[in-house]
């Protein structure tokens, strides 16, 4: 009868069975008999390891057992959880009588108090989760400006976000989804600049989500995105508080999921990954020079190893001559074909990369030098490789990692322009581009268009495009982003 237990009664036996029960007898919950006050029967569960032991000692018995033994709890007592409630030197404290909630408050390090006679038990904060101490993001480093980062700890994000937004507009949502996971998720928003009917879309798809558990915020971001079997992201994500910030401050919505230092940000706009964490933080005129760098980088990156394959199948006779010459000298003995011979090489700089990715750290840099030193140079003398092809993947690979966020479209895009280049030449490669940008121009993330501002074209919006200006001539919000209040700043004195 106590496993069937919905709510809790006034019998402390039944109560206690049905927590039992409720939680599978698990090793790790432990439950605490005593008497509170000296006289009254007294249970108290908790989860070890996720439960703050020490303060539970401190804060919790010792009042119960030798403090509260000095108070007149007699018979005629009729509420003592309300009594235990208003002497308890505990911050976060609450009475609870659900049986849903008792468990979900048990897995998340809360301890459960159950008091003889009474049909509430006490629920008391004591959450004790080891967690990595706030470090700048390995991916996002700047020399000048913030270096915090976030953590796997959601309540550490939540509270990095505050202490740069302290306004009571900022609006933190709780959620939690994952049957068996219950993982906690805060959708965060400023109101009077967010669009409402946008933050609600998001809330209400975040709690249509029905799996089994959410471990990273990428389980949520696969379920956000519109077109989820799309090759290109929809979502954006940053690992700095400040960033985030300066995000929810032009009107986008932020998720955090617990357990990932990544948040996510909606909408998403494509020009948002060619632009770095520290361009906030440069002048302008270099920061022009960075982001021009950047957006070239990341077009030589997808576009020159098929541009070299077309070159040397199709339009051998468009290089200049010495080029020309040095070309044919370097893969005449190459036994493969050029579309081929690209192909195995972009292959072998990703097995190269993949393999010192999940190597130990020093072994892996070892990896990579014999990679790059024996494979490479043994394959070139041999005649297997011509020294062209493994120059351009390496400029490729290089360049790609210039816009880290975009490096798993752009490889795929790779070879798809190698065999487009290989097929149809120069041809095959613009039709290719055609057909990549007209997909892109379909996309649209909740509402703003995916290569805003310049298709479409929102002139008010180009000033934190590709090339930002400064802080004091971002007079509006963008256009592009849902808001409800495009003034940003007013008149600079």
């Amino acid at each position: 009868m106590a496993d069937t237990l919905k709510t809790l009664t006034g019998d402390i036996t039944a109560n206690k069975e049905a927590i039992l029960s409720r939680m599978s007898y698990s090793a790790d919950l432990v439950e605490r008999a005593f008497k509170a006050g000296g006289k009254w029967d007294a249970v108290l569960f908790y989860m070890s390891g996720v439960t703050d032991a020490e303060q539970i000692q401190s804060t919790l018995l010792l009042p119960l057992t030798v403090y509260f033994g000095n108070l007149k709890w007699t018979a005629e007592t009729k509420n003592k959880t309300k009594a235990v409630l208003e002497r308890l030197p505990v911050a976060e404290v609450q009475t609870e009588t659900d049986m849903d909630e008792i468990a979900g408050a048990l897995m998340s390090g809360d301890a459960i108090l159950l008091l003889e006679g009474e049909a509430a038990c006490v629920r008391c904060a004591f959450k004790k989760w080891d967690k990595r101490a706030v470090a700048e993001p390995p991916t996002s480093a700047v020399v000048r400006g913030p270096r915090e980062g976030f953590v796997e700890d959601m309540k550490t994000n939540t509270t990095l976000i505050r202490r740069r937004l302290r306004t009571e507009s900022l609006i933190l949502t709780p959620l939690s989804v994952g049957r068996f996971s219950n993982t906690p998720v805060t959708v965060a928003h400023v109101r009077g600049i967010a669009d409402e009917n946008l933050v609600q879309k998001i809330t209400e798809r975040i709690q249509g989500i029905d799996i089994d558990g959410v471990i990273d915020s990428f389980y949520i971001q696969q379920f956000l995105e519109e077109r989820r079997s799309g090759l290109f992201k929809q979502i954006g994500w940053c690992e700095k508080p400040d960033i985030a910030a300066a995000k929810l401050l032009e009107g986008r919505v932020a998720v955090f999921v617990d357990g990932s230092p990544a948040v996510l940000t909606l909408p998403y706009l494509f020009f948002e990954d060619v632009q770095s964490s520290a361009d906030a933080y440069t002048r302008q005129a270099y920061n022009y020079m960075i982001l021009t760098v950047r957006l070239l980088s990341l077009i030589l990156a997808v576009l020159l190893p098929g541009v070299y394959v077309a070159a040397q199948v199709f339009h051998y006779n468009l290089l200049p001559l010495k080029l020309f010459v040095a070309l044919s000298n370097a893969v005449q003995t190459t036994p493969l074909p050029p579309a081929l011979e690209m192909l195995f090489v972009l292959f072998l700089f990703m097995a190269v990369y993949e393999a010192a990715l999940r190597m130990p750290r020093y072994v892996g840099m070892a990896l990579s030098i014999v990679a790059a030193l024996v494979l490479g140079e043994t394959a070139v003398r041999a005649g297997i490789l011509s020294s062209f092809s493994v120059l351009i993947s390496a400029v490729s690979a290089l360049a790609v990692q210039t816009v880290p966020d975009q490096a798993e479209s752009a490889n795929v895009l790779k070879l798809f322009f190698v065999a487009a280049g290989g097929l149809a030449g120069f041809f095959g490669i613009a039709l290719g581009v055609l057909f990549v940008g007209l997909y892109m121009l379909t996309l649209d993330s909740y509402g703003a268009p995916y290569f805003a501002p310049y298709a479409p074209y929102i002139r008010n919006d180009v000033k934190d495009g590709i090339f930002r200006t400064n802080i004091a001539g971002m007079k509006t919000r963008p256009e592009s982003i849902p808001n409800v209040n495009p003034k940003r700043q007013g008149s600079v004195k």
